[in-house]
C-alpha cells in the first residue's frame, strides 16, 4: 500500500465529471443487514482555515466516554489532532502532533482512548529521499507514538517503538492500536523491514501492559502470505471477545482485496497464513482480480453486524489514484453482506482516499471521513454523518 499513498502524494487529479452511483444489486446480498441513510446536509470540510492548501489524508476519528469527538490527520508531513464537544458541529483549532523534521515526514495517524482515561497517538514517520534519490542510513522507517493525560491538551515526547530499514523498500507501515479486555494493548503495523531480499510484508505486533508506558522490544507476527503483502490492519475486539482485524490482502493474485482475520485472546503468536481458516477473504465474488479494493476500516455495532470501508476502482477506471468510498455491511460471521450507499458522491475522475469511520456512543450515527479533491480543487479532510438503521 505504500507505494500507492506515495504516487497519491504526487496525482491529486483535478477536474470535472459526472458521478456514476456505485450501489448496485448482488445477488448473494443480504437485505436484512443494517444500511445508512447519509445526512448530506452534515457533509463538511475538516481543515484549519489558517492552513495554506497542502496534501491533507488518513482522517481517523474517535469518541470518548463523555461524547466528545477526536480526529488526527496528515498535512504535508506533519500530524495534527482537533476536537469537538457538540458531536462535531463545531471544532477547536488544529494542534501539532509530530512535526516534519530533518527531511522525515510524520504520516498516518491512529488514535485510541485507554479505559484509564489516557489518549494514545501512534504515526509512521517516513524518511524522504536526498536530493541525489538516495536514503541516509541514519534515518530509519519507524513507528511512534505519544501520550496524553489530559484529554490532548499535553503530549509527552515522541517515542519510538521499532525501527526499520532505511530504503523505501524495507520499511514499516500503518499503525494501528487496540485495547485487550484485560487493558493491555497491542498495536498492529504493516512490516517488510526483515524481507530484504523480497517484495513480502507481514501484520506484526507489538505489546504493552501498562497502558503504553512500555512496549515488546521485538515484534510479533500475527498474519504472513508468502509472496504477498499483507497490509494496513485495523484490529478490534468483537463482541464476543476476540480478536478481529482487516487487511488488505494479494494473497490470491491480482489487486488487493479486504479479509478479516481471527484469533482467539490471549494471541499465542500464531502466524494465520493464506491457507488458515482463520484467514476470510471477503468480496471475491463480487470484484474481480484487476480490481483495486484496499485500505480497509473495520467497526463493529454492539448488535454485532460489522461494517467495513475500503477504498476501489470498482465499476470506475483502473486508476488506483481515482478510487471512491465503499462501505459494506456484514453479519456477525461475515458470510452475508450489503453493499451500502457511498458516504461521498465522488466523480469518476475525482477521488476519496484513505477513508475511516467511526460508530458513536449511541449505536445509531456514524460519521465517515475522507481526503478528497471532489469538492475543491485540491484535496482536503472531509465529514459527513449517517442514520444506521
Amino acid at each position: 500500500m505504500k507505494y500507492l499513498y506515495v504516487l497519491y502524494m504526487v496525482l491529486v487529479s483535478v477536474g470535472c465529471g459526472k458521478y456514476v452511483s456505485q450501489k448496485s444489486p448482488v445477488e448473494n446480498s443480504s437485505h436484512l443487514l443494517p444500511e445508512i441513510e447519509w445526512l448530506e446536509t452534515s457533509r463538511k470540510q475538516l481543515m484549519n482555515s489558517s492552513f495554506s492548501q497542502g496534501y491533507y489524508s488518513y482522517p481517523r476519528m474517535i469518541q470518548l466516554s463523555n461524547n466528545d469527538l477526536m480526529y488526527v490527520y496528515e498535512c504535508n508531513g506533519n500530524v495534527y489532532m482537533n476536537s469537538s464537544n457538540d458531536l462535531g458541529e463545531t471544532w477547536q483549532n488544529d494542534q501539532l502532533i509530530a512535526q516534519r523534521r530533518d527531511n522525515i515526514n510524520a504520516t498516518v495517524p491512529e488514535i485510541i482512548a485507554l479505559k484509564n482515561g489516557e489518549i494514545i497517538i501512534a504515526y509512521n514517520l517516513r524518511p524522504a529521499q536526498n536530493s541525489n534519490n538516495g536514503y541516509d542510513p541514519a534515518k530509519q522507517f519507524s513507528i511512534a507514538i505519544k501520550k496524553s493525560s489530559d484529554k490532548g491538551k499535553n503530549w509527552s515526547e515522541e517515542r519510538i517503538l521499532y525501527k526499520g530499514g532505511y530504503h523505501f523498500e524495507n520499511g514499516c507501515w500503518e499503525p494501528a492500536m487496540v485495547q485487550l479486555p484485560d487493558n493491555s494493548l497491542y498495536l498492529f503495523f504493516s512490516n517488510e523491514a526483515i524481507y530484504t531480499e523480497s517484495n513480502e510484508q507481514n501484520i506484526s505486533v507489538l505489546k504493552s501492559s501498562d497502558n503504553g508506558n512500555t512496549w515488546s522490544s521485538t515484534p510479533g507476527i500475527i498474519s504472513f502470505a508468502k509472496n504477498a503483502r499483507d497490509g494496513m490492519p485495523v484490529p478490534i475486539i468483537d463482541n464476543s471477545g476476540k480478536l478481529i482485524f482487516s487487511i488488505e490482502d494479494n494473497s490470491d493474485g491480482g489487486e488487493f482485496k479486504p479479509s478479516v482475520l481471527t484469533t482467539g485472546l490471549p494471541w499465542t503468536g500464531e502466524i494465520i497464513n493464506e491457507h488458515s481458516q482463520k484467514r476470510k477473504k471477503l468480496l471475491r465474488n463480487i470484484f474481480s482480480k484487476e480490481v483495486y479494493a484496499g485500505a480497509p476500516f473495520l467497526r463493529q455495532l454492539n448488535t454485532g453486524e460489522f461494517f467495513l470501508s475500503f477504498q476501489t476502482t470498482y465499476k470506475r477506471t483502473h486508476k488506483w489514484n481515482l478510487s471512491t468510498f465503499y462501505m459494506v455491511s456484514f453479519d456477525k460471521e461475515f458470510n452475508k453482506f450489503r453493499i451500502l450507499d457511498p458516504p461521498f458522491r465522488i466523480p469518476n475522475d475525482k477521488a476519496a482516499l484513505w477513508n475511516s469511520f467511526v460508530i458513536l456512543n449511541d449505536n445509531k450515527t456514524i460519521i465517515a471521513l475522507t481526503a478528497t479533491n471532489a469538492f475543491n480543487d485540491y484535496n482536503a479532510i472531509w465529514m459527513i454523518k449517517g442514520k444506521i438503521k
